[in-house]
């Protein structure tokens, strides 16, 4: 790829400007709570800070060079891979202070990453490209948790707070719903015979969208709570298909209210007053720690957007 920065005009995509860079970039994310975006080098200790207002780009050191990384759904942390994926780092986004460290095998395919929430704690899963197992991360107490095997080279794992599973891909015909709860593993085949490949969910998590990358391919419509077939669409190897609630980071802590409400609220307090009202009731007990309470309130926010 081109060593360069090239920022558009969204309403007309004419150049505002064009930066030449001296380093391959790994990757680039834009944060959703300030007006900045941030890339790294793979071959360079640095991390690159982009004013989204000015354009100014500001230069910070680390220790090793990040080769892939992603930034945690509250914008805080910067979760990377370095030296050939053998080691996962995590830094404090403001400060670039190393939090954690874990040593492994297989570079993690961070972008296709996927959080939940369960038992007060959140956590993420990823693919590890050219292996077969995904792994399971505790997030902001950071440890590891789980490696599980998948049966195949997988590039895919996602899930949502309607689902009880994660759907994974192994590079073959096979279906892999891994129970977040206890992590066994249940196996479905979408068509016999034709690469399944990548999940997307309806933003409610209703439906799942199922890709049969295959020439005379489909995108199959499951109920995500059956798992039965509701309809199909024939489509030539598709794949790269998402949801916008789904993949747009600034709804990931409305995603994690769903299942924090679920499990922490509901018990308490009837879900159709807090779809009615934009405060939790005054006697509420719950104790919520500040991701919790943050994502309870994007989460009762989307149902009230005017209030």
């Amino acid at each position: 790829l081109p060593e360069q920065l090239v920022i558009f005009n969204t309403d007309d995509l004419s150049v505002k400007k064009m930066e030449k860079l001296n380093g391959k970039v790994s990757a680039l994310y834009e944060f959703y709570t300030k007006d900045k975006a941030i890339f790294t080098y793979r071959d360079k200790p640095e991390v690159i800070f982009v004013d989204t207002q000015n354009l100014k780009l500001t230069t910070k050191k680390i220790d090793e060079p990040i080769e892939d990384f992603f930034i945690d759904p509250f914008d805080k942390y910067l979760i990377a891979t370095a030296r050939r994926g053998k080691v996962l780092r995590v830094y404090d986004i403001d400060s670039l202070k190393k939090v954690y460290e874990h040593q492994m095998r297989g570079m993690p395919h961070l972008f296709s990453a996927t959080y939940f929430y369960k038992d007060g704690k959140f956590y993420f899963a990823t693919p590890h490209l050219r292996s077969d197992f995904i792994t399971i991360w505790q997030m902001y107490d950071w440890k590891f948790i789980k490696k599980i095997k998948i049966g195949g080279d997988g590039f895919f794992v996602k899930t949502h707070p309607n689902t009880k599973y994660l759907w994974v891909d192994n590079g073959s015909d096979e279906l892999i719903l891994v129970d977040k709860d206890k992590y066994f593993i249940k196996k479905l085949i979408p068509r016999k015979n034709k690469q399944y490949i990548h999940t997307e969910y309806s933003g409610d998590g209703k439906y799942a969208y199922l890709s049969i990358y295959e020439k005379d391919g489909e995108i199959i419509v499951l109920d995500t709570l059956t798992l039965q077939e509701i309809t199909s669409y024939p489509a030539n190897m598709p794949v790269g298909k998402y949801n916008y609630i789904n993949k747009n980071r600034r709804f990931y802590p409305m995603l994690f209210g769903i299942s924090i409400f679920n499990e922490k609220c509901l018990k308490c307090h009837d879900k159709s007053y807090i779809k009615s009202h934009n405060i939790l009731p005054t006697n509420c007990k719950v104790k919520l720690n500040k991701y919790e309470l943050k994502s309870i309130k994007d989460y009762i926010k989307f149902f009230n957007p005017n209030k």
